[in-house]
């Protein structure tokens, strides 16, 4: 984290594949189908999955490594932005900041352990202790799947040119009726 000081801030390319994140986590089929809900909080939840689905494909390369350090670098600087605007008072981010830090840090760790796993248990049971759904039915076990399927997407056709030129293609949603 002390070498990123270091580094130049001049590309555009961390922006660019952090926008690329907060959009995949807004889109309406989280709240609207999944059940996430549709507060600051579940919002934070899903930046946090998308930043951790970008986040596993560029650890084991080492071209990656400083430009992954910058996605999340930005993400903390737009997390103490968002607390700014919700009025938490100058002397109180910091604060907030060093729990949020923890948070992330925590998810980041227990999510790439849930992948590791061969069924969707322990992806729904991460899911539930982070995630407060709306409706417990079938939310968490649709998250979890569309968790394991971007994933396994990501990793087939990750392409290092297209994330070096700001972009990561996250998969759709898709909701399976039930049957």
């Amino acid at each position: 984290m002390i070498m990123s000081l270091f580094r130049s801030r001049s590309s555009p390319i961390p922006a660019l594949l952090y926008k690329e994140v907060v959009a995949a986590s807004r889109r309406e089929t989280f709240y609207r189908d999944f059940a996430v809900p549709d507060t600051p909080q579940g919002r934070f939840e899903m930046v946090v999955l998308h930043a951790c689905l970008l986040l596993r494909q560029t650890r084991h390369r080492p071209e990656m490594e400083a430009l992954a350090q910058d996605v999340v670098d930005l993400m903390f600087t737009e997390l103490d932005s968002a607390l700014r605007e919700m009025g938490i008072g100058d002397m109180a981010v910091p604060r907030r900041m060093k729990k949020l830090a923890g948070a992330i840090y925590g998810r980041f760790a227990a999510y790439d352990e849930a992948f590791k796993s061969k069924t969707s248990d322990d992806m729904c049971e991460t899911l539930r202790r982070n995630i407060d759904f709306a409706d417990r039915s079938g939310g968490v076990m649709a998250l979890a799947d569309y968790l394991r399927a971007a994933d396994d997407i990501l990793t087939r056709q990750f392409d290092v040119e297209t994330v070096l030129a700001g972009r990561i293609d996250f998969p759709p949603c898709v909701v399976t009726p039930a049957s």
